[in-house]
């Protein structure tokens, strides 16, 4: 470690994928060896992951400050299966344990994040799922900052009030293009992730009271599995996109006037929330 340290304001947390072996087959846990269910799987975690990581961030309002460290990569390991690789790699001397450097271009610190998937698997609940990450993202968070002597104040305040989330769609609020034309009204979707299926919702605010009304719109599944189980990945270097299954919400924004907004779904869904009426239409 170098002696040269600045405070640095932690601008993300980066995620990798979640690493994983089955040794047993009487839990219907999924065989490494059939690589399509292993990568969804993989990557439908390290998105849950890289969510809670988010609301941490979030929750700190950018007062979560590490010596020389800008961005944490972390590397995913199931507890159940890689214990004995976990404690190896939280050593002192090793890569994926350690802060960032003074250079600017090197503030990358490296951390691990561990969780049981038995235990993960056997939670039946989108939100029981992110609330059991959050508690393993904080132990983990709490680690690398004890362990760097850092001050976890911020970690501590933010994770004081995920233990009290019951509601766990984000983003918590609408960006600059969420506002129509006349000012009144902010207009977002958000995500319930989760591991089987993301739940999506309308958020509408009135501007002038900050009353918030949520509208549930559909269940999907996760992109990555979209992605993995259709081989998009192939089509999209091939420029062979066309007709392919949608992954994402298209935002067509505020029309009429700053009194309807629109959205869909590829091109079968489209969605038109009306100010006038206050109701959410599919047609």
């Amino acid at each position: 470690m170098s002696d040269k340290r600045v405070l640095c304001k932690v601008k993300s947390i980066e995620v990798g994928q979640f690493l994983f072996q089955n040794n047993n087959k009487e839990n219907n846990l999924l065989e490494v060896s059939d690589q399509m269910k292993y990568d969804i799987e993989s990557q439908s975690i390290k998105i849950n992951v890289g969510v809670v990581a988010n609301i941490f961030l979030y929750l700190m309002k950018g007062e979560f400050m590490i010596e020389n460290t800008e961005v944490i990569n972390t590397a995913l390991y199931d507890s159940d299966t890689y214990q004995n690789h976990i404690v190896e790699k939280t050593q002192v001397k090793s890569n994926s344990f350690k802060l960032g450097s003074f250079e600017k271009i090197a503030r990358f610190g490296s951390n691990i994040f561990s969780m049981s998937r038995s235990h993960f698997h056997s939670i039946s609940t989108k939100e029981g799922k992110l609330s059991y990450i959050a508690d393993q993202m904080y132990l983990s968070l709490m680690r690398y900052c004890n362990y760097f002597e850092q001050n976890s104040s911020p970690l501590n305040k933010a994770y004081e009030e995920i233990k009290s989330y019951t509601d766990w769609y984000f983003p918590k609020e609408g960006g600059s293009k969420s506002l129509n034309k006349e000012g009144t009204h902010k207009i977002w979707l958000q995500t319930l992730y989760g591991y089987d299926k993301n739940s999506y919702r309308l958020a509408v605010q009135s501007v002038s009271s900050l009353e918030k009304k949520y509208y549930f719109i559909t269940e999907k599944d996760p992109w990555v599995k979209i992605v993995i189980e259709n081989n998009l990945k192939e089509a999209y270097r091939k420029g062979n996109s066309e007709g392919t299954p949608a992954i994402r919400f298209n935002i067509l924004g505020w029309k009429k006037k700053g009194t309807v907004f629109q959205f869909k779904w590829g091109e079968e869904e489209f969605y038109e929330f009306s100010l006038k009426t206050m109701e959410l239409v599919r047609k």
